[in-house]
């Protein structure tokens, strides 16, 4: 039987993720396959790829409205973001009912988005299928 390595935890387990608050998170394209961006002469440029996940990452706040992005970066396999959770005071709506979504929920439905946009995508003929998947595990 093959023994696999323990994977550490990278969150505080006992943290509540869903409290206001501003939370650095990277997410890494699996393997590290660098199908982002390219850097020329210091100068990101994103791929049709790059370019959807930013537009995915530009659309949380629209989907969570308790979210506030705030700078990002989008590198050749992988983005860094900070996304800021912020508390509801006043009138209540529908769109902040309740509490905020945790971090993991918002992350999961952003990575979900992409992945679904990218088989889609597949479908048609317009990306080539990524073996394996895109993204590595957790953020």
């Amino acid at each position: 039987m093959k023994h696999f390595p323990v994977r550490k935890i990278q969150r505080i387990s006992s943290y509540d993720y869903s409290s206001t608050g501003s939370y650095f998170v990277t997410t890494c394209i699996k393997k590290r396959m660098c199908v982002l961006c390219a850097i020329d002469d210091e100068k990101t440029n994103l791929t049709d790829l790059g370019k959807m996940i930013e537009h995915w990452w530009q659309r949380i706040p629209t989907k969570i409205g308790k979210i506030v992005l705030d700078e990002y970066v989008i590198m050749p396999n992988h983005i860094h973001g900070i996304i800021t959770m912020r508390s509801h005071q006043g009138r209540r709506t529908e769109r902040n009912e309740g509490s905020c979504p945790s971090l993991p929920d918002i992350m999961r439905w952003f990575k979900t988005m992409i992945t679904n946009a990218l088989f889609k995508g597949v479908h048609e003929g317009a990306w080539d299928p990524i073996e394996g998947g895109l993204w590595q595990r957790s953020y």
